[in-house]
């Protein structure tokens, strides 16, 4: 879609700082786009800046190719409106923006608000004054697509608070997740905030028949390392929703997983060790998570309104334990439990059909061991560097 030719094709980034938004940056730099970003604060951008200038990436990244933009408010009334005035060639919005957290003391104020306002401020402001703008990715979730928390759904895809029938989850499911059970805890609260903002670009797509097409992106847990090195004093974390970023030596979301993970002592009774081997996470690496956010305006007659599921694997903290244990012996870590603890395919919550996603995709995804090994690889490198955030 860039014609080296001509003058490059102009995306929008919204959410810049983030976890996947960082990644897609960096792909799409590497690939010749203009990139305008938006983040909080000045330093922010200039970190991202910094960054593309630094990367010691094999590819070249011209940082020439990026600007930003403050918004320090997504979910403010015209918050989108300044940038599509100030920047009238941009063809492309992404928008990965939204709050990813799980501390939220106000889940309707902090969590479910700002996700569907930002999301619909996007939109208003696209369709009043983003007039080049031909395709819009909106990064979802895939707790917007299936059955997370205690309330399944019936075969037939309704909700039903007393059945426990497992479902296959494809790119046309619904979490079942009502506003009421979205405020019961932070968990729920993410849960809501990324259906509800989901099913206002659907709606808005219904209601306005907006001269753009609009795509949305459904990652699992999204793993992996991030985009620059941990500890590069530029460096950013961001969270793994692709929402606001965080302080210079602050890791993302996925990757406090793992230090978790790497801070556990050797125990003699291993199998005291607190891992959860309960709870069925669906993953993919952030590197194709930022691939698909790209096809999906590279393709647009295959991705025309629709939702990318992208998951590769289903794990669990054990899943990561092992992959550990089995490629850094040296780190003694506890080994759990390495074969009662795998995650057991019969009670799965939910299975998933995602054969759509992955012909228009097209690559074989990046398997679980080598996002865990390389996200393992970048943590011990910035622990060695000194970074308080990785002390082991």
């Amino acid at each position: 879609m860039t014609d080296k030719t001509n003058f490059p094709t102009t995306v929008f980034v919204s959410g810049a700082s983030g976890f996947i938004a960082q990644e897609l940056i960096k792909q799409l730099i590497i690939k010749g786009y203009n990139v305008i970003g938006s983040v909080r604060s000045t330093t922010k951008g200039e970190s991202i800046k910094s960054n593309l200038t630094s990367s010691s990436t094999t590819q070249s990244l011209n940082s020439d190719l990026f600007n930003y933009t403050i918004i320090k408010d997504i979910s403010s009334p015209g918050a989108f409106d300044n940038v599509l005035k100030q920047y009238p060639e941009i063809e492309i919005f992404l928008h990965t923006a939204s709050p990813f957290h799980f501390k939220a003391g106000n889940i309707e104020q902090e969590l479910l608000i700002p996700a569907i306002n930002g999301t619909k401020n996007a939109l208003l402001a696209i369709k009043q004054f983003g007039h080049k703008i031909k395709h819009v990715v909106i990064t979802s979730s895939v707790v917007a697509v299936g059955k997370f928390g205690k309330f399944p759904r019936t075969s037939t895809g309704s909700t039903s608070l007393s059945s426990s029938v497992v479902v296959v989850a494809d790119e046309n499911s619904w979490n079942p997740i009502t506003w009421e059970m979205s405020l019961k805890n932070p968990f729920y609260g993410y849960f809501g905030s990324k259906t509800f903002a989901e099913k206002e670009v659907w709606k808005f797509l219904q209601i306005e028949n907006p001269k753009f097409n609009i795509t949305t992106i459904n990652p699992g847990m999204v793993l992996g390392p991030q985009a620059f090195p941990i500890n590069n004093h530029n460096g950013i974390g961001g969270g793994a929703g692709g929402g606001g970023g965080t302080n210079n030596l602050e890791l993302n979301t996925s990757s406090q997983e793992i230090v978790r993970l790497l801070n556990l002592s050797t125990v003699d009774d291993v199998n005291k060790v607190k891992i959860s081997t309960k709870v069925e996470n669906t993953f993919i690496d952030v590197r194709d998570v930022a691939k698909a956010h790209i096809i999906a305006f590279e393709k647009p007659q295959q991705t025309k309104n629709k939702r990318l599921l992208l998951i590769e694997d289903i794990y669990n903290e054990q899943t990561l334990l092992n992959i550990i244990n089995n490629n850094f012996p040296q780190l003694n870590l506890p080994k759990g439990e390495p074969i009662t603890g795998q995650i057991d395919e019969s009670k799965l919550n939910n299975t998933w059909n995602t054969t759509q996603t992955k012909t228009i995709f097209g690559d074989k995804y990046i398997g679980i061991e080598k996002s865990v090994i390389d996200s393992v690889n970048q943590i011990l490198e910035a622990k060695n560097e000194g970074n308080p955030q990785c002390k082991l």
